[in-house]
């Protein structure tokens, strides 16, 4: 199933500093949050996965590309049905960004006030013993981070072969296992 949260950013956009702002503000006006609405929109596909005779309700796999994966980080934290999770190009840490002048889709994945608390990281923990595979973490530039941890590189510095067919059938077995 392919779920495309509401006013989801395409990936056209003109706009990558600003996020979607409009429909952020007026959510924000009326009390809620565009990113934890988008969470919510995920976890209403995983309640229709699961209604569904011809779902294994205890297999549910998500995967996520950039902003997105952070929507999905929510979702799965907050529901344990969400067995598995695989982020690709998907910002590390919000914090990382309160550290730069310049982001792109920041305005796409903050919650007011979540960023004092916590970090992705403890979206990660609040999984439990879930698996994340998470594939070449992104700054909010949108480059690629040689960071120490649990990560997974594809992306090689320089290099200009297009492989991304060939590393996705990889990353999607092993996925699905």
């Amino acid at each position: 199933m392919t779920i495309q949260p509401r006013d989801s950013p395409g990936e056209d956009r003109h706009e990558p500093f600003v996020g979607n702002w409009l429909t952020g503000s007026r959510a924000d006006q009326i009390g809620l949050n565009l990113p934890a609405m988008r969470a919510h929109d995920i976890l209403r596909g995983v309640d229709l996965l699961a209604a569904r005779s011809d779902v294994d309700a205890s297999s549910i796999r998500a995967s996520a590309r950039g902003v997105k994966g952070i929507w999905l980080l929510l979702a799965a934290a907050a529901d344990p049905r969400i067995g598995k999770v695989w982020l690709d190009r998907t910002p590390y840490s919000l914090r990382a960004a309160l550290h730069n002048t310049i982001n792109m889709d920041l305005f796409d994945a903050l919650i007011p006030g979540f960023v004092l608390h916590w970090d992705l990281d403890d979206l990660v923990k609040a999984m439990g013993n879930r698996p994340v595979m998470w594939t070449d973490p992104a700054n909010w530039m949108n480059r690629i981070e040689n960071l120490k941890g649990s990560y997974e590189y594809r992306y090689i510095l320089g290099d200009t072969t297009d492989l991304a067919d060939e590393q996705d059938n990889a990353y999607i077995n092993q996925f699905l296992k």
